[in-house]
């Protein structure tokens, strides 16, 4: 009835974060990457590892003139170049399933995907290690399956990637901390200014220090 209702419109302008389609769906595809990268990278490292470790393929290499240093350091070199391979392709793919989602690629700056990949490359190197860590430590392929499994779950369900970080309890949040997921999350919405980093927008600086302390785990496990 148009005699008896009032209803004033108001226009106000939307507030404009910068975050466009193109930059959340990049993002939120390669966060998904966190888990399958977090339960296959170190098993396949690890089946390099042990079977050097065999105790035959051990007593030859040991008497060797090569060093040890310098042995583990070409498996984890041949690992490492596979752990760069299955970033690239990672990346690809991302972008393929946007291009065949029809999501517009407006708002990657060539910069934002680079720093990106250094995030993703990062986190992939530390899964290495963890697998480094695993097969030098002598783990059989039960034990190691068990805990790469426990591991990965742990990670996944703390690092935002799963649960909007405002709907997390605050000890899911603080356990998240304490693991690598959370950081490398983190630095993916820091390079892009999205998500936990949506208050304070891109931060370079923000990003180097979080996507450090991934690094720093696998230095840990190493």
């Amino acid at each position: 009835d148009m005699k008896q209702s009032h209803i004033a419109v108001v226009s106000s302008d939307s507030e404009d974060d910068g975050t466009t389609p193109g930059s959340s769906a990049f993002a939120g595809t390669l966060k998904t990457g966190l888990y399958p990268l977090l339960l296959v990278m170190p098993v396949c490292t690890f089946l390099v590892v042990s079977t050097f470790n065999d105790s035959e393929i051990r007593r030859r290499l040991y008497s060797s003139p090569a060093r040890t240093v310098s042995l583990e350091a070409q498996q984890m070199l041949t690992c490492g170049a596979f752990g760069l391979l299955v970033c690239v392709a990672y990346t690809a793919v991302t972008f393929l399933l946007m291009m065949l989602a029809r999501v517009s690629l407006d708002g990657l700056p060539i910069m934002n995907v680079g720093l990106s990949f250094v995030s993703l490359l990062t986190y992939t190197f530390m899964a290495i290690a963890c697998g480094f860590l695993l097969g030098s430590a002598g783990f059989n392929e039960m034990a190691t399956n068990g805990f790469v499994n426990v591991f990965a779950l742990l990670v996944m369900f703390t690092s935002g990637m799963s649960f909007p970080v405002d709907m997390m309890p605050d000890p899911m949040i603080t356990i998240g901390k304490l693991l690598p997921g959370w950081w490398f999350c983190t630095s993916i919405d820091q390079v892009f200014g999205i998500g936990t980093a949506a208050s304070t927008g891109v931060n370079i600086g923000l990003w180097a220090s979080s996507i450090g302390l991934v690094a720093l785990f696998g230095v840990t496990f190493i």
